[in-house]
């Protein structure tokens, strides 16, 4: 009589939790790893919009050569460019030359040695800031800093 006749085919039931673990285990990385790289996009995505403003009221200052130039105004997640004097908010989506909106969850915060919380940036005829400035981009615990130059 055959001995393995009676005997079934198959993993046992330690087998299936040591691979269910090691799933498990691999998945909750996978998600970590992809979680930090979505906020280092939206930082990314955010500091690039903030600089392309930048540039954009630049190049709008120097052909707009009349006193106060250009300016860009920053409300909420959106940032605006229009021409002349953007001083006490005149800068809107109705008037804006430029829109663009900044990541979802990130906060930018532009600030000079005199203020750290600067919403509003003016620049003269020569495309420049009264002030140097620096930025500082946040999401979730990461964050981006520099200068608008």
């Amino acid at each position: 009589m055959d001995s393995q006749a009676g005997k079934q085919a198959g993993f046992s039931l330690i087998e299936l939790m040591v691979t269910i673990v090691i799933f498990v285990m691999l998945t909750l990385t996978a998600v970590s790893l992809g979680s930090s790289w979505l906020v280092l996009s939206d930082l990314q995505k955010s500091e690039s919009v903030l600089k392309m403003a930048h540039s954009k009221a630049k190049a709008l200052a120097i052909r707009n050569a009349n006193g106060t130039a250009a300016g860009l105004q920053i409300t909420g997640q959106k940032v605006f460019i229009c021409a002349g004097n953007v001083a006490g908010g005149g800068c809107t989506a109705s008037t804006a030359i430029w829109s663009a909106a900044f990541a979802k969850n990130a906060a930018v915060s532009i600030s000079d040695s005199d203020s750290s919380d600067i919403t509003t940036i003016q620049l003269d005829r020569t495309g420049l800031a009264a002030r140097a400035l620096t930025y500082s981009i946040t999401e979730k615990g990461d964050r981006v800093n520099g200068k608008l130059v």
